[in-house]
């Protein structure tokens, strides 16, 4: 059964209202937060003291060697997080030993996405990769040379 044809220009002005959506917002940030560690507060968490020092840290890689069950992957999704909605066109991949383990960092992120409750992913959270609206890109890789060669980051 086909469409209307008004229905079908109904459609097409919802869509070219969410692209001009979307072009407004991609340079501009999805938060207004400006301190990692209290976006880390607002998200329902409080930081240890090496948290904040891995959060505040503003080189361009981070190595995180912590004992197990110490917060490593959550300080790392959160700054993650904030980056990407507060910096458009801001580009990150996690990598991990393996696909799974690197998708499971992706899932962390995206259940953080939830709890602020704004739209801020362009379109519905894909495995291994999600797309902010601001253009920002968060992505899992597994440690391989081969997957990972020609990823400009």
């Amino acid at each position: 059964m086909t469409q209307s044809i008004p229905r079908k220009i109904d459609k097409y002005y919802e869509k070219l209202l969410e692209e001009r959506e979307r072009e407004k917002a991609k340079n501009k940030p999805l938060i207004e937060e400006t301190d990692v560690v209290e976006f880390f507060r607002r998200l329902g968490f409080k930081a240890t003291a090496y948290q904040e020092k891995l959060l505040r840290d503003k080189s361009q890689f981070i190595l995180a060697r912590w004992s197990r069950q110490s917060g490593k992957s959550l300080a790392m999704a959160v700054a993650g997080r904030f980056n990407a909605l507060t910096r458009s066109g801001f580009t990150a991949a996690v990598v991990a030993p393996s696909q799974r383990q690197s998708r499971k960092m992706i899932e962390k992120i995206t259940r953080l996405v939830s709890r602020l409750g704004l739209e801020v992913l362009a379109g519905l959270p894909r495995k291994g990769k999600l797309v902010f609206r601001n253009g920002s890109v968060v992505e899992a890789l597994p440690n391989n040379p081969d997957t990972i060669r020609g990823e400009t980051l």
